[in-house]
């Protein structure tokens, strides 16, 4: 989209990689593999999420290659700084696994997912909340590779997270059509797997224009069901 002159969030995602660049590594130019030159990495903790922020700029405009640079990068200091079994290092890692399961790496998204539940099981308890993005992330993983009756499984845990979290609607609409799909894919109950997706469409529905898309979506998927199984 040329002619429009410089993007003012991308100037500001500039500014604020130099930021974090000079303050993890000083003058020295950064690589994948740079944790060794953090200068202070008892303050990762308060970087990580920065750096975060960054690739999640990235991702917003779809400059997938550096949003995973910049999360692999992330990823190297906190698990340097803080130990491997960190939830800090579990949100990295999941931001890894949303990559991969988005460019179609099924097979490094269920790893990568898992290895984010699993720390995130040990360092914050089986039914924490930050568990729904990853189990909702490695259900989609399995169903690609085949696996829909483990999906279904995740994607089951995932919505009773959603259903007993007071937090967006969207977030559980979104986890009740992942147990639709799972179900659907597992050749599970289809009349249940019909219930749960009109519902997450009303849901959806009632959040805004905004997810407008999103409803079209669902909508066209839900039609695409075989008939019967009510």
């Amino acid at each position: 989209m040329g002619g429009k002159g410089p993007d003012p969030a991308g100037l500001d995602a500039q500014v604020m990689l130099g930021d974090l660049q000079a303050q993890m590594f000083g003058a020295h130019k950064p690589t994948w593999s740079d944790a060794s030159h953090c200068r202070s990495c008892s303050d990762v903790a308060r970087l990580g999420p920065s750096t975060s922020s960054l690739g999640n700029v990235y991702q917003r405009w779809e400059r997938y290659a550096q949003a995973e640079e910049t999360f692999v990068r992330s990823l190297h200091i906190i698990e340097k700084a803080l130990g491997p079994d960190h939830a800090n290092v579990a949100s990295m890692v999941n931001n890894l696994a949303s990559l991969a399961l988005r460019d179609g790496r099924h097979a490094e998204a269920d790893t990568l997912f898992t290895r984010a539940i699993t720390i995130r099981e040990r360092a914050l308890g089986v039914d924490h909340p930050r568990l729904l993005n990853s189990l909702s992330g490695r259900s989609q993983a399995r169903i690609a590779l085949g696996r829909a009756a483990e999906a279904v499984i995740d994607a089951e845990r995932a919505m009773k997270l959603a259903e007993a979290t007071d937090g967006d609607p969207v977030d559980l609409a979104d986890a009740r059509l992942d147990v639709a799909r799972a179900l659907v894919a597992s050749e599970g109950d289809l009349g249940r797997a019909r219930e749960l997706a009109d519902q997450a469409v009303e849901a959806i529905r009632a959040a805004g224009e905004r997810y407008a898309e999103d409803v079209e979506k669902a909508e066209a998927w839900i039609r695409k069901l075989p008939s019967g199984g009510a």
